[in-house]
């Protein structure tokens, strides 16, 4: 169990899940931001944009997004939702 301390040696990282309506646009503007894409944990459906050491934001279409997340009519007109693991 990670106890949270000066001295913890638990890995801590912070994933900021995002829906995205163009993958392709969204990777750009955090490109020209300054962050660079993992490309080993990116595909078709997702993108990992390393923000800084052990910060993270996943672009997720939204066919990705549904498929991992508990509600099955997520309404993006409607609301603005993110997960963070």
């Amino acid at each position: 169990m990670c106890h949270f301390s000066k001295e913890s040696t638990c890995p801590q990282k912070i994933f900021v899940n995002l829906p995205v309506r163009d993958l392709g646009r969204s990777m750009d503007f955090l490109s020209k931001l300054g962050f660079t894409c993992n490309a080993q944990a990116s595909n078709e459906t997702a993108a990992c944009m390393i923000v800084g050491e052990g910060i993270y934001v996943m672009l997720l279409t939204r066919k990705q997004i549904q498929s991992i997340h508990c509600k099955t009519n997520l309404r993006y007109n409607k609301s603005t939702e993110v997960l963070v693991c």
